[in-house]
């Protein structure tokens, strides 16, 4: 009898691109722009949380495009 053997789909890529410096406030990587706390949790995070640290970072990366707040 064969054993259950679904496949598990791989976790997020991480959003590092090897820029590592936080901004003048120390509140955003550079980088990435994930806070702090972002880049402290995604060692340990599952799917959903890396998927909603992936949203932030969307929505930080396309704020700074039109302009609205510093990166």
């Amino acid at each position: 009898m064969k054993a259950d053997t679904k496949a598990i789909p791989p976790l997020p890529a991480s959003p590092c691109i090897g820029a590592c410096r936080l901004d003048a406030r120390g509140t955003l990587c550079v980088g990435c722009r994930r806070t702090p706390e972002e880049i402290r949790a995604w060692p340990g995070a599952d799917a959903a949380e890396r998927e909603r640290i992936l949203a932030a970072v969307a929505a930080r990366g396309r704020a700074a495009a039109a302009g609205e707040g510093e990166t």
